[in-house]
């Protein structure tokens, strides 16, 4: 006899389930004796209720019954009659009696078989056995189907499953955690994407219409805001275990997103979210910087995911050099860094923009002045800030585009600018705002003989565009490939954005684009749509074929970038892998422990980050490393990276970052001068064996120094003023005096006479 406990009772009525359809169902069943003909009734006649099914399911597993095993034969014919719904109800049953088996052997250790059996639930609610998980593409049909919509599209509610939807999100995440017991990382971070990926899919085809990434999607179940943050503290589990502090920070600020999502009623409503909650530590999830210096464990744990590598500034030769600038134009040719336009900041009037242009030897280590890039010629002021142009050089001429039809061309054997004229293929108007007067936060690359062109800040909305262009440099004549200016949002398509990174992969016949921002500060002090008190962070990666002329929304795998803008990116033919360094994010928590805000129980927080974190990416496998590192320049946004093509070298020059930030005794913002080469522990990556060799107490970390006796953290040590030039320093008088025997043995220091 199967019965209903109180417990069970309450809960039902509690959400919203029909009492008295569950007791006719289960009256029905305790009279009936043949469970498979039982159980076609109960489907047939309450097929409009899922909850009611589940229930009972879980009524029948609870007796001991054997009943639940008509769940693995097929339901007859007939059942067909009620459609999508009625037929999605014995699927449902199927797969919840798959997972029970699953948590099962997951809970005894056998942690393969529990995959497997999560993995045939998915597909027996997907109602597909030949599905291959994970899944390949982001828009993955299957999960597209589940909040799928009637003919008339978005004026007709969706027919939305959502205990299919839930169970989904609870199979994909077990499996996650299977993978994690496991130590299989690159696996667990497959499915925590997974999850992501269900989510998005949903909520595609349930909001009214298509709207921005921005936009707050949730449902009203209990259970969903449980799952998510299950999920959330296991992505933070795994990236933390990587030494990726960024990434889990990502996963911590969806954790305190949706705990504000949350009204403390339901909450308190449901323990088992409370104690959940209670899991949360933003005093431990936000104190790190990214990468931490306090974190000195170098090791390669992990080389799916992880690879050693090390930065080395370069010292220039005495003489004349580029100011500091952020946003610059870039590249080598012939042993020769070139380096032009960008911003830099002064105090007063502020931010002034660049045209100057310079040119490093990289043998000598010598700079010389060429001539300015004539951004008047190209409809800027002298002065104006954010000119970049993203210049890209093919054989011996850099293209600079900043907006306009009209582009400038330098000339690197004669080393003289021109301006060249260019057209629109016919019938197609210009598509940028005004005629294109101001373009900037935009990305570029060249494949081929096309100079392509993405996103941007035009001044229509000042959120960004998705504007794609491209430029063909035997015709000078351009094609607009996709996207338009405004607010206008894509069904499945890349969205409007500023300061992404883009990469040209040739092998691959592709261009990637990532992340990237929305900058909604911009559009709510313009008083325009989309307008909030902070930035949007993108966390996407596209991919443009430009045989087929396709985009398709790659998924994030491995150890991949947390969520950011600005950041540096180049394509390393040695390596074949693109490398990505640093960057910003405007709503990334990160603790503020340098202030004493008094009695306060609350931590002080800063509700922006900067990254000096340095990531791979094989557009083989989509898998990204993080390579870990002694020292690194610092924590920099719109910095430039950069690679040889004769010797695989990669450079970083410039940057900037906000002094409250990172601490500095100059100002609020700084900008950067200095260059730095990247080697990495891979062939193609320039790497010495005898940099792991190299005393990781005299590495720079940015602005914090490590103190040569015990190592601590900080910014204001006093370096040796022995003959060792200042390479080591001491946070103390005391440590001064126990270290210096060693330091002098050790490294012949001296003092000076």
């Amino acid at each position: 006899m199967v019965r209903i406990t109180d417990e069970t009772r309450a809960r039902w009525e509690s959400s919203g389930n029909r009492m008295a359809n569950v007791e006719r169902m289960l009256a029905a069943y305790n009279g009936v004796t043949e469970p498979l003909e039982t159980a076609q009734k109960l489907v047939l006649r309450n097929h409009d209720d899922e909850s009611v099914a589940k229930g009972v399911y879980k009524a029948m597993r609870a007796s001991g019954s054997a009943t639940w095993k008509f769940l693995q034969f097929d339901l007859p014919v007939p059942i067909q009659q009620f459609g999508n719904l009625a037929a999605g109800v014995p699927q449902l049953l199927r797969a919840m009696a798959l997972k029970e088996d699953a948590s099962a052997l997951f809970a005894r250790g056998d942690h393969p078989g529990a995959i497997a059996g999560y993995e045939k639930a998915m597909r027996t609610i997907l109602g597909d056995d030949s599905i291959s998980f994970p899944t390949q593409k982001f828009y993955f049909e299957p999960y597209l189907s589940v909040g799928e919509r009637g003919p008339s599209s978005y004026e007709t509610p969706p027919r939305f499953a959502p205990t299919h939807f839930l169970e989904l999100l609870a199979l994909a995440s077990n499996i996650l955690q299977s993978h994690i017991h496991l130590n299989q990382f690159v696996e667990a971070i497959d499915w925590l994407h997974e999850f992501r990926q269900i989510l998005a899919c949903v909520r595609l085809t349930t909001l009214p219409g298509p709207q921005p990434s921005w936009k707050d999607w949730c449902l009203p179940y209990s259970e969903y805001y449980l799952l998510r943050f299950k999920t959330w503290l296991r992505g933070i589990q795994v990236f933390n275990s990587l030494g990726n502090t960024a990434a889990a920070a990502c996963f911590a600020q969806l954790c305190m997103v949706d705990y504000g999502t949350v009204d403390h009623d339901t909450l308190a409503s449901f323990p088992r979210l409370h104690a959940v909650y209670k899991e949360m530590r933003p005093d431990q999830w936000f104190q790190h910087r990214h990468p931490e210096p306090n974190i000195f464990e170098r090791h390669v744990a992990h080389p799916d995911l992880q690879v050693l590598g090390v930065w080395d500034r370069i010292q220039y030769a005495p003489g004349d050099k580029p100011p500091g600038r952020l946003d610059a134009s870039t590249w080598i040719w012939r042993g020769t860094l070139y380096v032009a336009a960008g911003t830099t900041n002064r105090e007063n009037p502020g931010p002034v923009g660049l045209q100057d242009m310079w040119a490093l030897n990289l043998q000598t280590r010598k700079w010389r002045r060429l001539p300015d890039v004539p951004v008047t010629s190209l409809g800027r002021k002298r002065d104006e800030p954010n000119i970049s142009g993203q210049m890209r050089v093919r054989d011996s001429r850099v293209y600079c585009f900043l907006g306009k039809p009209t582009i400038a061309v330098f000339d690197l054997v004669t080393e003289e600018w021109s301006i060249i004229g260019t057209s629109m293929q016919p019938g197609v108007r210009w598509p940028y705002h005004s005629n294109g007067d101001r373009l900037e936060a935009f990305a570029t690359a060249i494949l081929d003989h096309n100079l392509y062109v993405f996103g941007g800040d035009d001044a229509k909305t000042f959120l960004g565009t998705n504007i794609f262009m491209a430029l063909d440099l035997n015709t000078m004549r351009w094609s607009h490939i996709s996207g338009t200016t405004g607010l206008v949002t894509p069904l499945y398509g890349i969205e409007l954005r500023t300061n992404p990174a883009m990469w040209a992969v040739p092998s691959e016949r592709r261009l990637f684009v990532m992340y990237g921002a929305a900058k909604r500060s911009n559009a709510y002090m313009g008083s325009m749509e989309g307008g909030a008190s902070t930035d949007f962070a993108y966390t996407d990666i596209w991919s443009f074929h430009v045989d087929n002329g396709q985009w398709t929304r790659e998924k994030l795998r491995g150890n991949h970038p947390s969520w950011r803008t600005e950041m540096a990116c180049t394509w390393s033919p040695a390596l074949e892998r693109a490398i990505v360094y640093g960057g910003y994010n405007s709503s990334a928590v990160t603790l503020d422990d340098s202030r004493d805000y008094g009695a306060s129980d609350l931590p002080s927080m800063f509700r922006y980050s900067y990254f000096g974190d340095t990531l791979l990416f094989d557009p083989t496998t989509r898998i990204w490393k993080h390579v870990l590192v002694k020292g690194f320049p610092s924590y920099r946004a719109l910095s430039s990276l950069v690679c040889d093509p004769d010797d695989g070298k990669v450079y970083i020059f410039g940057g900037y970052t906000n002094c409250e930030y990172v601490p500095a005794n100059r100002g609020i913002i700084r900008v950067y001068s200095d260059l730095w080469q990247l080697k990495i522990d891979m062939p193609g990556g320039n790497w010495n064996p005898k940099d792991l060799e190299r005393d990781i107490r005299s590495e720079r970390n940015g602005p914090w120094r490590k103190c040569y006796t015990c190592a601590n953290v900080g910014i204001s040590w006093q370096k040796c003023g022995g003959t060792c030039g200042g390479k080591y320093y001491f946070c103390s008088k005391d440590c001064q005096r126990s270290g210096w025997k060693e330091h002098k043995e050790t490294h012949g220091c001296r003092k000076k006479s």
